[in-house]
């Protein structure tokens, strides 16, 4: 009798063994998993880009070198991805989870002898990249979208910059202007991103009545939590505020909040266009970092959105 019930509890151990198992594999990634950037960069010869993926804990992947186009990208750093602590070689990342790592690796192309820039292109945009891992697989990853710019055209319509941020997805920046022009459109350079960012303006002098922008803040930035917000002096940036006259040295704050419940990057500048005094178009970029802090929650369902299955 006492061997029977060895034997079945044996058995049980390895059912319990076995299905523990199989849940670990379960949860294990096919590949990693990039995470959508929203990036602006410039640079004729070099840029630098960080991009951030999702990994297995077991065996975390190790980025070799990514191509985009002709171009080769390398990362800044390759002896960077492991830290040597109390004397153990440990993996190094940006956020654990329970199976999974947010690691990042920075890459550096060298644009000098690619044909980004052919045929007169002054910019070059792509939403994917052949990343190449050191175990000697490879993926194409949809990474959102950069775009690379040839020069950085900023026309010098203002000066003065004075900005400020937080870790509460909030920014701000002051600039001054430097002659009299018509603002005629702020926005941000991606569609996608346009109801994760909210806009505020306030001017040095009143804006004209008849103007009305209450109620634009998209959901995320409303309610009881956001107050805050709603104090800020100035008007949301909708269509309608537009255009908008100003002097030369009248000064013009700008408040952005991005949404903490997104899972991308923000690295691009807010534009905004108009016409000088003398009727002359002109294009301002002020630029704004912005990065998510991932919870598990949000690390299931970007899985789950990938591989089309439910994660716990």
């Amino acid at each position: 009798m006492k061997q029977r019930y060895l034997w079945i509890g044996m058995a049980l151990i390895m059912i319990s063994w076995v299905g523990n198992y199989l849940y670990f594999q379960s949860k294990q990634l096919a590949a990693p998993i990039f995470l959508d950037h929203y990036y602006e960069a410039y640079g004729e010869d070099e840029v630098q880009l960080t991009f951030y993926y999702l990994t297995n804990k077991k065996n975390p992947a190790d980025v070799s070198y990514v191509r985009i186009d002709d171009v080769e990208g390398y990362p800044h750093q390759p002896a960077g991805n492991w830290i040597w602590q109390d004397n153990q070689n440990q993996v190094q990342y940006e956020q654990a989870f329970r199976h999974h790592y947010l690691r990042s690796v920075t890459i550096r192309f060298n644009l000098r002898m690619s044909e980004l820039f052919a045929d007169g292109k002054e910019s070059y945009a792509f939403k994917e990249m052949d990343v190449f891992f050191q175990d000697q697989t490879d993926i194409t990853a949809d990474i959102g979208e950069v775009i690379i710019y040839k020069n950085r055209n900023d026309d010098p319509i203002f000066d003065n910059p004075v900005s400020s941020g937080s870790n509460q997805h909030r920014a701000q920046k002051s600039i001054v202007a430097r002659q009299p022009v018509t603002i005629e459109e702020m926005d941000v350079p991606f569609e996608e991103v346009a109801n994760d960012v909210s806009m505020k303006v306030h001017l040095q002098r009143p804006r004209p009545d008849g103007i009305t922008t209450e109620g634009s803040s998209p959901d995320w930035v409303q309610g009881k939590d956001n107050d805050d917000w709603e104090r800020l002096p100035g008007d949301d940036i909708v269509e309608g505020l537009f255009p908008i006259y100003i002097e030369e040295s009248d000064r013009i704050r700008l408040y952005l909040a991005f949404n903490p419940n997104r899972t991308s990057y923000f690295d691009f500048s807010i534009h905004i266009k108009g016409k000088t005094g003398d009727g002359q178009d002109f294009i301002y970029q002020t630029p704004f970092i912005d990065s998510p802090y991932l919870t598990q929650e949000s690390v299931d369902q970007i899985i789950g959105k990938v591989e089309g299955g439910e994660v716990e």
